[in-house]
C-alpha cells in the first residue's frame, strides 16, 4: 500500500499573500491621503514610481516562496502565505536598496 501525503494548495498560500499585499497598500493610501497637499502630492508620485517594480518583484518571490513551502511542507495556507509575503516584501526592500545605489 501506498502511503500519500496531502498537498496544500498554493492558491490558498498565494491568495494570503495578496491579502497581505492590498492590506499595506490601503494603509498607505489611507496615511498619504491624509497628509496636507504638497507631502500628499510627493508620497503619491514616490508611491506611483517605485511601487510598480517593489510590487511585481515581492508578488513574484513570495508567490514562489508560497508554492515551495506548500508542496513540502503541506497545506498550512494562513502560514505559509503570511511567510512568503514576508519574505517577498523583504526581498522586495533589499532589491530597491540595492537599485537605489
Amino acid at each position: 500500500m501506498t502511503s500519500r501525503t496531502r498537498r496544500g494548495s498554493a492558491l490558498g498560500a498565494v491568495s494570503v499573500l495578496f491579502g497581505w499585499y492590498a492590506s499595506v497598500v490601503f494603509a498607505f493610501l489611507a496615511w498619504a491621503l491624509s497628509l496636507p497637499a504638497m507631502p500628499k502630492d510627493s508620497a503619491l508620485f514616490t508611491a506611483a514610481m517605485y511601487g510598480p517594480p517593489i510590487a511585481v518583484v515581492a508578488l513574484f518571490i513570495g508567490a514562489l516562496v508560497a508554492k515551495v513551502l506548500t508542496d513540502r511542507r503541506g497545506s498550512d495556507s494562513l502560514k505559509h502565505g503570511s511567510l512568503a509575503a514576508f519574505v517577498g516584501l523583504l526581498s522586495a526592500s533589499a532589491a530597491g536598496l540595492v537599485w537605489a545605489v
